[in-house]
């Protein structure tokens, strides 16, 4: 993608190799946060699904956010992935999904105080 941006990342050999892991995982943060904050907004202004609706937009949205730049670059094409390509990108984006949805859940869930508890 760098590449393709015209951004050099310095180093050589392993060290740019980590570099890039490196840059990839926190892209994938970062869209992960952003995606969190988007939903948490959405509920803020009151849009109130059911959790598999939920489940479903947050794994879509996943998807869209993270595979589109990479297919818009021309990075990868998802009409020649295999099976095994897809079920690889699917599960890591609904398993956010649902945890995502689960903290939300969860954070907006009256608090249950004990007496004279804090």
């Amino acid at each position: 993608m760098a590449a393709k941006l015209r951004v050099r990342i310095p180093g050589e050999g392993p060290v740019l190799e980590n570099r890039i892991t490196g840059l990839a995982a926190l892209t994938g943060f970062s869209v992960g946060l952003g995606m969190g904050m988007g939903l948490a907004l959405a509920r803020a202004i009151g849009w109130r699904p059911s959790k598999i609706s939920c489940c479903v937009v947050s794994s879509f949205g996943a998807l869209i956010v993270t595979n589109a730049p990479i297919i818009v670059l021309g990075l990868t094409d998802p009409r020649t992935w295999e099976g095994m390509d897809w079920i690889a990108d699917i599960i890591p984006h609904v398993a956010y999904a649902v945890v995502t949805t689960e903290v939300l859940d969860r954070l907006e869930a009256p608090r249950q105080r004990e007496p004279g508890g804090l």
